[in-house]
């Protein structure tokens, strides 16, 4: 069963968190005659469904919500073949349906009541789509480390063929915002800064954007000379043929109002997110840090009301004690108990809800590409003055459920220098999400941006023992690489983008001023 992470009572039992599985000495060359096991990941598959059932079971909708939808995108990545199995030239024709991994009775009942339990809440079940717009880029540096991390692993004594060009992501599914995203406290309360605050979105960055692509897009500049003095609405449009650019400068193009839009282009205003994907002018991200400093705010919360209520108690009961005989000053001790735990509830059950979007897939973003732009232009003798400011812009999510990059770094000889990044921490005994694990796993990664956290949590660091030591105490720390190992050993694993079904927001900026592009006028 869960560790009841719904339940404020429940707190002590979580904050236990895992057993101590410190084993000082531990030596690396565990990691090569350590068989791979195939279940590990299935397991957690398991215990997502079981906090699934069990906020379902207290009533928690929106927490529920949030690890249905984590397992069905869980299912999605683990049950479909890998990319390297799929014959991609074929995809527009065909379905993956054929190659899928094949389930047992349970897990098709599990998935089947995940199905429902999402319908009820108006979402359509999640399925994977094409996408003809691979992203796949990457420095030297980084194919240096994806390399050695492809080539290497935690499991057995093989070594594994790293591949020449970083895998490339061919597929995407979608959620939608109102009934899905805006369901979570931490996005209601974000959201209002991410799509309401102009100068947040408007910013030196964004303008810093607009004058490279501008000034460096052949087909915009050429456009933008020929244009009489006057002001003049144009269109964004972007490249949406198969195999484009990953580049502003090279994908974006200016329309005319009542002009015909060019073969192999889009309208943004008229795009899907997928179309648009990473051709983004800004980015507002829902980052780890979010997450977790929500989950500390709540901490002190439940932690500091308890303080009061204990206080406020005390003082309540000495007041009453000449006016109230003792069954009143029992009764009025419960209801000031009975207040404190409910405002201590809200704020634990809110930690959770958010918890339970952050296990979806962790960090994400609201993504923006403008839609239309005003051009004045003033043009003195042979000298002109270019002036411009975005009219509309379009905002959408944009996620990947990937595990390609922030894997472990390992030296030249296999062994590990520095774990990757965390997915989450488990207990296979007890099948559940361990939130104290995972908070343990986050400040041992970045210790100086989630260090304060231990002393919330009193959880201790994450040491590679631990982490090799997993078998054998069921408490399971798991890692991008673990993902990647399970592509490496088996054929399954495919990555795949998650955006909003539709654009979110069309964001309006006509009353702000407008910036100079270029100037040639004294």
């Amino acid at each position: 069963m869960p560790t009841g992470f719904g339940e404020l009572e429940a707190a002590q039992k979580i904050k236990k968190g895992f057993k101590d599985t410190q084993t000082p000495n531990t030596k690396q060359a565990d990691i090569h005659t350590t068989a791979y096991d195939e279940s590990m990941l299935p397991k957690e598959l398991e215990c997502c469904y079981n906090e699934f059932m069990f906020y379902k079971n207290t009533k928690n909708e929106i927490a529920a919500l949030g690890w249905a939808v984590s397992y069905n995108l869980q299912v999605l990545w683990q049950n479909s073949p890998k990319i390297d199995t799929i014959d991609t030239n074929a995809l527009q024709h065909t379905s993956i349906q054929g190659q899928t991994k094949p389930t047992n009775p349970q897990e098709q009942q599990h998935f089947a009541e995940i199905q429902n339990f999402l319908k009820s809440h108006g979402i359509e079940p999640l399925t994977l789509r094409y996408t003809p717009y691979p992203r796949d880029t990457e420095s030297q540096r980084e194919k240096e480390l994806r390399q050695r991390a492809e080539k290497y692993s935690h499991y057995g004594n093989a070594v594994h063929t790293p591949r020449d060009h970083k895998c490339p992501i061919r597929f995407y599914t979608t959620l939608d915002w109102d009934r899905f995203y805006m369901k979570f406290p931490l996005i209601q309360r974000l959201s209002k800064e991410y799509l309401d605050n102009k100068e947040h979105i408007y910013s030196k960055a964004f303008k810093s954007q607009i004058h490279k692509t501008f000034l460096h897009n052949t087909n915009i500049m050429t456009i933008l000379k020929q244009l009489p003095k006057g002001e003049h609405k144009l269109y964004f449009a972007i490249d949406v043929r198969d195999n484009r650019s990953d580049k502003n400068v090279d994908s974006y193009i200016l329309v005319k109002e009542n002009e015909s839009i060019p073969q192999g282009y889009k309208l943004t205003s008229a795009c899907k997110p997928y179309e648009i994907d990473t051709l983004n002018f800004q980015v507002s991200s829902f980052a780890d840090k979010d997450f977790f400093k929500q989950a500390r705010m709540n901490a002190f919360i439940t932690i500091g009301t308890q303080f009061s209520v204990d206080t406020l108690a005390a003082f309540a009961l000495r007041r009453a004690e000449n006016t109230l005989p003792v069954i009143g000053q029992g009764l009025l001790v419960y209801e000031v108990y009975d207040t404190g735990k409910n405002l201590s509830q809200q704020a634990w059950n809110e930690t959770m809800r958010d918890l339970s979007l952050y296990a979806r897939s962790g960090k994400f973003s609201i993504n923006y590409a403008p839609a239309c732009i005003t051009i004045k232009k003033d043009i003195q003798d042979n000298k002109e003055k270019l002036e411009y400011h975005i009219d509309e812009m379009v905002a959408y999510v944009y996620d990947s459920f990937d595990f390609l990059d922030q894997y472990h770094i390992f030296n030249d000889d296999g062994t590990i220098s520095k774990v990757g990044q965390p997915v989450g921490a488990w207990d296979f005994e007890e099948k559940a999400f361990s939130i104290w694990g995972s908070i343990g796993q986050m400040a041992t990664y970045q210790p100086e941006r989630f260090g304060y956290l231990k002393i919330v949590s009193s959880s201790s660091n994450v040491e590679l023992s631990d982490i090799l030591q997993s078998s054998q105490t069921n408490q399971y720390y798991i890692y991008n690489q673990d993902y990647q190992d399970y592509q490496k050993f088996t054929p399954y694993g495919l990555d795949f983008r998650l955006y909003s079904k539709d654009m979110i927001k069309t964001l309006d900026f006509k009353d702000l001023p407008f910036e100079t592009l270029y100037s040639t006028i004294g």
